[in-house]
């Protein structure tokens, strides 16, 4: 029996999906919008625009996902910080910190459109993004991001399959 290149690769692309989701360097872009959110993960500071976050939030709607609806409902006239740890975790104390942590902050952190900062201070300019592979019928993926200096994980949290690739542009 032969089997001729494209067909061991349309079995392949079927059976190996999730070589598709794997760790990608990001590189990050300059926020065009003052930061009112801020997201501290293990020492590290990310921070949001809030019109980046109102933006992601209409993408999550569009792939069909009004959990937390189109509108974060933050005032951009003031700051907000949250304390973040790793997915899942024990106790959320904020009704923003499931919608950054389940719902956006992977889109947000994964097309680049955050300030992140060291322990130090010191500013990032990429991040390394590890998306896992999807599970059968589930509708999320567990997204890890790192610092690329020295592996220190920044963020952990949950992404809807349908936005993986998907970009929130810039926003002027």
């Amino acid at each position: 029996m032969r089997f001729n290149f494209l067909s061991v690769l349309l079995v392949a692309t079927f059976i190996w999906p999730h070589h598709l989701y794997a760790q990608k360097e990001v590189p990050l872009h300059r926020l065009w919008h003052k930061p009112g959110v801020t997201v501290i993960f293990n020492g590290y500071s990310l921070s949001f625009s809030i019109k980046n976050i109102n933006k992601a939030l209409n993408i999550l709607k569009s792939v069909g996902d009004s959990t937390y609806g189109t509108d974060s409902k933050l005032d951009t006239n003031k700051t907000y910080t949250y304390w973040l740890t790793d997915y899942p975790p024990e106790v959320y104390h904020d009704m923003n910190e499931p919608m950054i942590q389940k719902g956006i902050g992977a889109l947000i952190l994964s097309s680049g459109w955050v300030e992140v900062r060291n322990r130090k201070g010191k500013k990032l300019k990429s991040i390394i993004v590890d998306i896992s592979t999807p599970i059968y019928g589930q509708q999320m993926v567990h997204v890890s991001c790192y610092d690329p200096e020295n592996n220190a994980k920044i963020f952990s949290g949950l992404m809807n399959v349908d936005l993986y690739g998907k970009d929130i542009g810039i926003d002027l």
